[in-house]
């Protein structure tokens, strides 16, 4: 009787460890696996600072041959020739935080007989990036670019496309000449406040290269807070 006990339970424990066979071989049920698939899509890049103010101002009468405008909302003000076009820019163009552009008559004289190109058309350009580490701010990518604490940080990186060649103030606020695209390509002047702002202007190489109306524009810009 014990030996047909016995071989009954044998007869079970087989049966039951060839089903569980069965089910593994036939996939019915899975081992967890501790072996993480690898996607072959790149890692999303960091989502810079957006700026989501409406970039809108306001022209007004100022003394004698001059125009006062104001823009509140990104906070600051300049004169400028009432001859002068003037450009608000929005869309594609403020996303690479181009906020103004000037022309003046003798630019677009030059722009009509074809004697400079077409991407020198504005003598004056102003622009706003809500911190140094935006890449439009940067101007262009160069080998070891890094996170930079402040603008100060920015200009001790030597490969970088603005380079600092001097120390100014706009109103009370600090502010820095450079050499916007490497040297030769255009003068201006950049501020951190609030942001970082840049009026560049295109048709001057140097600071020496600015006309009298270019270097009022510059004189009058004023931060309003």
């Amino acid at each position: 009787m014990k030996h047909n006990s016995l071989l009954i339970i044998i007869l079970i424990t087989v049966t039951v460890l060839g089903a569980v066979y069965l089910l593994f071989i036939s996939g019915a049920v899975h081992a967890p696996s501790t072996i993480e698939e690898v996607s072959d899509e790149p890692l999303p890049e960091p989502e810079e600072r957006a700026d989501t103010r409406e970039n809108v101002g306001t022209i007004s009468e100022s003394q004698g041959d001059l125009s006062l405008y104001t823009n509140t909302n990104y906070g600051f003000s300049f004169a400028f020739q009432k001859d002068w076009s003037f450009t608000s820019f929005t869309n594609e163009e403020l996303e690479s935080g181009l906020l103004v552009g000037l022309q003046s008559p003798d630019t677009a004289e030059l722009i009509a007989n074809l004697q400079i190109p077409p991407d020198m058309e504005y003598s004056v350009l102003i622009w706003y990036w809500p911190d140094i580490n935006n890449k439009q701010a940067h101007g262009s990518s160069w080998k070891d670019q890094r996170e930079y604490e402040n603008l100060e940080d920015f200009f001790t990186d030597a490969l970088s496309t603005k380079q600092k060649i001097g120390d100014v103030m706009i109103g009370l606020v600090p502010a820095h000449e450079v050499i916007i695209g490497g040297m030769g390509s255009a003068f201006g002047v950049m501020a951190e406040h609030n942001g970082i702002y840049q009026i560049e202007f295109p048709r001057a190489h140097e600071k020496a290269a600015l006309g009298e109306e270019e270097k009022a524009i510059l004189d009058s810009f004023t931060f309003l807070e």
